[in-house]
């Protein structure tokens, strides 16, 4: 059916050498996340020289706007669920500068990812965590209960959106927003902070869906490592976690490098934790459907096989350093891995 799929390019075998190398196009693409953090981040900015699609723009506003509105409820004691303008401190955050931050825009493209990847699961049994209810080992057990529980909570329920942040960006964001209320208010408000230091005393990284799916994925190894590796019975979170886990990246990062257009990167992923070419196949039109291309699944039928898994290894563990290297600094030069 490949082959068949592959005739319908008739000049596939025409293209240059190195545009058919499967890590030339999976770093090339790769790069191309750095590329978009940087672009979304100056969605206030017109001057994007390879700007997003509106629709990313669109999910990453909503987001910002449902997470400063969720945390400064919190702050000033009102109701999330009845809020339907921008939050008060809006215009200040924006103006500042704040809401283009670089790590800030790159946790926002990957909860729009999340989302994206989510509907790909919808009629998924994901019935792993389910299972680990009951599990022997009450670490496993607890960690399975609190995903369930997180996943649930604060990414579908309105008003804990935060709940789910990094604890650096909470604090950030916290803070940020006790001094744009003082600004707007033009005094300070001691129960404004006293709110703050209850909700930062509150939050527990620990029962976060990705927190709880990396310790899933640690505690049991190998156990059910074949379930782990398929996201129709794990679940997105816990999938995503476990190849994590044993490449040795960031969660986010695999969120985004397996929504991103290209499926290369998603690929080259697969093959760096072990997977067979005939699931990871399966794996990759699952979540890219009817959006692989002859050009996609010609690279899957050449360079799969001939990739060495220690290569692909590295090549993984490249990018995660290059996207480190940007969010820390990401005005330094170009972006590239």
């Amino acid at each position: 059916m490949l082959s068949a799929v592959i005739s319908m390019e008739p000049h596939l075998d025409d293209l240059p050498r190195s545009n058919e190398d499967l890590l030339s196009v999976g770093a090339a693409h790769a790069s191309d996340l750095q590329a978009l953090c940087n672009d979304v981040t100056a969605m206030i900015f017109p001057s994007a020289m390879a700007p997003p699609t509106e629709e990313t723009i669109s999910a990453v506003t909503r987001k910002l706007v449902a997470l400063v509105t969720d945390i400064e409820a919190r702050l000033l004691g009102h109701d999330p669920q009845v809020s339907t303008a921008n939050p008060q401190t809006w215009p200040l955050l924006a103006q500042s500068g704040f809401l283009r931050q670089a790590d800030l825009i790159d946790y926002m493209l990957a909860r729009v990812a999340e989302d994206r990847l989510e509907e790909k699961l919808a009629t998924s049994t994901r019935h792993l965590p389910a299972q680990l209810l009951n599990h022997p080992d009450p670490n496993v057990a607890e960690a399975a209960q609190t995903l369930l529980a997180a996943d649930s909570l604060y990414r579908r329920a309105r008003g804990y959106s935060y709940q789910a942040l990094r604890p650096e960006l909470l604090h950030q964001l916290c803070w940020r927003l006790v001094a744009a209320i003082e600004v707007d208010n033009g005094k300070r408000d001691i129960a404004v902070i006293a709110s703050v230091r209850a909700l930062l005393s509150e939050y527990d990284e620990g029962r976060t869906a990705q927190a709880a799916a990396l310790k899933l994925s640690h505690f049991l190894g190998n156990e059910r490592r074949s379930d782990l590796l398929d996201p129709n019975t794990a679940g997105l979170h816990l999938f995503v976690a476990h190849i994590a886990n044993e490449l040795e990246i960031d969660q986010d990062h695999v969120f985004q490098l397996i929504d991103i257009g290209s499926s290369a990167p998603f690929v080259i992923m697969l093959r760096a934790v072990g997977i067979d070419a005939e699931r990871a196949m399966a794996i990759i039109y699952l979540f890219k459907t009817f959006a692989l291309t002859p050009r996609d699944i010609g690279l899957f039928d050449r360079g799969f096989a001939k990739l060495e898994q220690d290569i692909a290894k590295a090549e993984v563990r490249r990018w995660a350093y290059a996207r480190g290297q940007f969010l820390m600094f990401p005005h330094s030069g170009k972006s590239g891995t």
